[in-house]
């Protein structure tokens, strides 16, 4: 997966919703890490626990990571944000010598297999930036902040 069309596969997608910012980009020769989010795609957990939505997209095209698509909630007290279980991720496998029994896929197959990981990459950030699935996330978080852990020294020191 080249950085470059990631990069402008995930720009077209913000452009579409205008009010999304790069809140960090860092390119080396072995990473790729953008994080974005969305200010206006805001709300509250507990009293002044002001969230953000927002995204992050990782790759490596040498094989130092898979490519990673994690929706992600910025907590305006914490910058490091906590990533979201609804990700993608997607290991690459360079074209190895084929074991006995094993399929060499057609050019075809891989073509399609390519188009299905774009149109995930874009579904996904459509769906970060989509203010009813962020509020289904905050609601989860709510109703998380209420559960009580119950003897958690007596778990911690045994």
């Amino acid at each position: 997966m080249n950085n470059y069309d990631i990069v402008f596969l995930a720009l077209d997608g913000f452009e579409k919703k205008e009010t999304i910012e790069i809140f960090r980009i860092d390119l080396t020769e072995t990473m790729l890490y953008l994080k974005a989010i969305d200010r206006t795609l805001t709300s509250e957990i507990r009293q002044e626990d002001i969230v953000y939505g927002g995204i992050i997209i990782r790759n490596s095209e040498v094989g130092a990571s898979a490519l990673r698509v994690e929706p992600f909630i910025l907590r305006k007290v914490c910058l490091n944000g906590l990533i979201l279980q609804y990700s993608l991720k997607k290991t690459h496998l360079e074209r190895q010598t084929l074991e006995i029994g094993e399929i060499d896929w057609s050019e075809e197959t891989r073509e399609l297999e390519d188009k299905a990981l774009w149109s995930k990459i874009r579904d996904i950030i459509r769906a970060t930036f989509d203010k009813q699935i962020f509020r289904s996330w905050v609601i989860n978080l709510r109703e998380n902040t209420k559960i009580e852990i119950k003897n958690q020294w007596r778990h911690l020191t045994t």
